[in-house]
C-alpha cells in the first residue's frame, strides 16, 4: 500500500491500493480494482469507477461520482453532490 502524506497539486490516478493522508488540489480518479481510503483532502472531485473501492474518512471538497459496480463507503465530509449509479454507496448517517 501506498501512502501520501504530502500535497498533490495535479490530478490523482489510483491503480492500486493508497492511503492519503494529505491533500490533493484538483481531484482523483480511482480505477477498477483499486482501493483508495482517504483521510486527508481531496479537492474538485472524486470519480469512483466500476470495481473499485473507496472509504472515505477525510474531506472531498467537490463532487463525488460513483459508478455502477463501485464500492464507496462516506464517514466523512462530502461538500458537493453525490452522483451514485452504483446504489451501494453506505454513507454514514445511513447507519446512525
Amino acid at each position: 500500500m501506498d501512502v501520501l502524506n504530502g500535497r498533490i497539486a495535479g490530478p490523482l490516478i489510483v491503480r492500486d491500493t493508497v492511503e492519503l493522508g494529505g491533500q490533493i488540489d484538483v481531484g482523483a480518479t480511482v480505477r477498477p480494482g483499486a482501493t483508495f481510503f482517504i483521510r486527508g483532502l481531496v479537492g474538485g472531485y472524486l470519480r469512483v469507477q466500476k470495481g473499485a473501492r473507496v472509504v472515505l474518512r477525510g474531506i472531498v471538497a467537490g463532487d463525488v461520482d460513483i459508478e455502477e459496480g463501485a464500492n464507496v463507503e462516506i464517514y466523512g465530509c462530502v461538500t458537493g453532490r453525490i452522483r451514485d449509479k452504483s446504489g451501494c454507496c453506505r454513507r454514514s448517517s445511513d447507519t446512525a
